[in-house]
């Protein structure tokens, strides 16, 4: 098995479910590269079989990805609310195919 970060009760559940999880924590530095192969795990999932249960999942890891990296979720948010406004949404679907230059 690949180590991959899981959620912080799947040791206690492999143990209940009468096997032995091998595990330990990641350090600091692993954890950027763990958090980021985790999103990308998660949205594949979602891809696959799109659901509440997979979205909050991503949404999950997100949020711890947004900690680690010293963030605030209303910062966040604060942030997106900028972009929207001065930017636009993704609400009409709009694919930019080219840009002809003069």
């Amino acid at each position: 098995m690949t180590p991959k970060l899981v959620r912080d009760n799947i040791p206690m559940i492999i143990e209940r479910d009468g096997s032995e999880p091998v595990w330990r924590k990641a350090t600091i530095f692993e954890m950027n590269e763990v958090l980021i192969d985790k999103i990308r795990e998660e949205i594949n999932e979602f891809q696959e079989s799109p659901c509440l249960d997979e979205a909050a999942d991503i949404y999950e890891v997100f949020l711890k990805m947004i900690e680690h990296w010293n963030m605030n979720i209303d910062n966040v948010k604060m942030v997106a609310d900028n972009k929207r406004y001065i930017r636009g949404s993704f609400n009409e679907g709009i694919i930019l195919e080219d840009i002809k230059r003069p």
